[in-house]
This record gives C-alpha cells, sequence and structure tokens, in this order.
C-alpha cells in the first residue's frame, strides 16, 4: 500500500516475515528434569489435535492484522508459513477451517473431544485443565497487544492462557546457556520468522524436520521449536528437494503447508511489512521484500 503527498511517498513493502503461534507438542513441565520437552514427551493437551484445532479457529488474525495495523498498513493476515514468493506461497490455505475465526466451530470442536468447562469457565479432560502459558519477548508493546487478544479470544472457548515473557535473550538464547525456545520451555511461543531467499528448502528442513527438533541428543541443533517428528513432511521435503521441476516443487511445497495445517502444528497470524518513505522528487524507487529500500540506488534520479 502507497501513500503520497506532494513532498513524499510512503510504502509498505511485504516480504516472506510471518508472525506465528508456535504450539509445542512436547512436555515442558520442570518436574521431568533433564527429560524436559524432549521428543518423547507428550504435552498434556497439545496432543489432542481438537484442542490445536479449535485454537486455531478462535484466533481472528483478520481482526489482529486491522486492528494493531489498520487494514495492509504494516500487518496483513495470512495462514501460510510461505508468504512469498508468489510462486511458492500456497493458495490452498484459505479453505482450511483452520484458518478461519469461528468461535462457535471452536468451541464444537473442544466438546466433541471431551473438554468440558468447570465452574471457572475453563476447560478439563480427565483432570488435565486446559491452562497454558504464551511466551514472547518483554518489551515488545505489539507482542504485549497480541498476547492479550488471545487471552480474551481463548477464554471464549473455555482456553485459560497466562502472558509469561521473557528477555530476548532469554527467549532465543543458544542450547548450552538455556534458551527457552531452544530447550522448549513454553506451550505458546509468539515470535516471527521467514525464509531469506526465493528458495523455502532449507528454511524448511530446519524448522520442521524430524533431525531439526532441538534436544539433548543433537546438543540443540536445528529450529523444530513445535517439536512436532512427522514422516509425512519429512518424505515431503525429501521430495521437493530432489525435483528439479518448478511446478512439482511448488505442488510438494502446496503439500507441505498442508499437511502442517491439517496438523495444526502452529498458528500463523500476519506477513510483517516495513515502511518506505523517499522524496516524491526521486524516480526509479522500486518495492523489494527482500533486500533494502535502496537495492537498486544505481537506478535512482531526481526530477
Amino acid at each position: 500500500m502507497a501513500q503520497n503527498s506532494q513532498s513524499a511517498n510512503l510504502v509498505t513493502v511485504f516480504g516472506s516475515s510471518v508472525e506465528r503461534l508456535e504450539l509445542n507438542f512436547a512436555n515442558p513441565d520442570p518436574a521431568l528434569g533433564d527429560n524436559r520437552a524432549e521428543p518423547d514427551t507428550k504435552h498434556p493437551f497439545f496432543t489432542d489435535k481438537a484442542v490445536r484445532r479449535a485454537l486455531a479457529m478462535a484466533t481472528n488474525r483478520d481482526g489482529i492484522a486491522e486492528r494493531l495495523f489498520g487494514k495492509d498498513l504494516f500487518g496483513r493476515a495470512t495462514c501460510n508459513v510461505l508468504a512469498a514468493p508468489d510462486s511458492i506461497s500456497s493458495p490452498n490455505t484459505k479453505g482450511f477451517d483452520v484458518c478461519r475465526f469461528d468461535l462457535s466451530a471452536a468451541n464444537d470442536e473442544l466438546e466433541r473431544a471431551g473438554w468440558t468447562k468447570g465452574a471457572d469457565g475453563v476447560r478439563a479432560k480427565a483432570g488435565v485443565r486446559a491452562s497454558l502459558r504464551i511466551v514472547s519477548t518483554t518489551g515488545n508493546r505489539l507482542r504485549e497487544q497480541i498476547e492479550q487478544v488471545l487471552v480474551d479470544e481463548w477464554r471464549a472457548i473455555g482456553v485459560e492462557a497466562r502472558i509469561q515473557n521473557v528477555p530476548n535473550a532469554t527467549l532465543t538464547g543458544s542450547w548450552q546457556s538455556g534458551g527457552l525456545r531452544k530447550r522448549g520451555e513454553f506451550d505458546v511461543l509468539l515470535a516471527q520468522t521467514g525464509i531469506t531467499g526465493a528458495d523455502p528448502q532449507s528454511y524448511l528442513a530446519q524448522r520442521h524436520r524430524c533431525e531439526a527438533i532441538p534436544r539433548a541428543e543433537n546438543n540443540g541443533a536445528g529450529s523444530n521449536y513445535e517439536r512436532l517428528c512427522d514422516p509425512r513432511i519429512d518424505a515431503l521435503l525429501d521430495e521437493a528437494g530432489r525435483t528439479l521441476d518448478p511446478e512439482r516443487r511448488r505442488a510438494v511445497y502446496a503439500d507441505v503447508l498442508a499437511t502442517l495445517n491439517e496438523r495444526a502444528v502452529a498458528i500463523w497470524l500476519y506477513e510483517r511489512g516495513r515502511y518506505d518513505a523517499y522524496r516524491a522528487r526521486v524516480q526509479g524507487y522500486v518495492a523489494n521484500g527482500w533486500d533494502v529500500a535502496t537495492w537498486n540506488v544505481a537506478e535512482w534520479s531526481l526530477r
């Protein structure tokens, strides 16, 4: 979106950066000691796909993006881990039920799965309460606002969410330093991710392959922070990696996206944009979500 005046132009540029909620499939209970959040542990309620699906349907992506940024000004709602480039961005995600905001469907999903509301309005099943921690970085006003929206929306379906933010160094630290993201010490993690080049293979492999789950065995290597191991995703990524035909690769990546959404692995919220501003006298500016505003400055001129 461009906003123009007589003296300057302001342009919103979107690239591949996506704000997302990562759902932990492993058990982050401190009582597990050294085995905490290891891949062979199971989260007390995120192992139930109905809970993950319900949270996705109870997340108003459009409302978050428009309330916090205005329509297409800085954030643009998405249900896609691959927001760019268009050649690989899957067009199919808009049709998934987990991508539509529907509190009634979310409540029905939990009821069918046996999660019933208690006197305090929080659902429980087999003695396990649907109570979770959202973790992100302290001092980030925007993310704090998003978290508060989620607390209210999820409460409407009987899920209690508590905000427990930490300094960025604590959240994103290495395995050796006890970084919460690497160690899996969260229920839901609010963060930003995105590919840095036009080919998504290495990014998806680092984010979603089984071998990319950080754990004691691999000394915390990898960035599969949801800690989901799905052989189908591994097989699809193997196929994409050895396929040269671009149309076939796009179809395979669309299958990866469909599988991630079908499994409700994460909740993608919105594409993050940036503002480029330049004087109205400048000619030759071309928006580029993959580089800085001055990427083609050699082609600029003044009129």
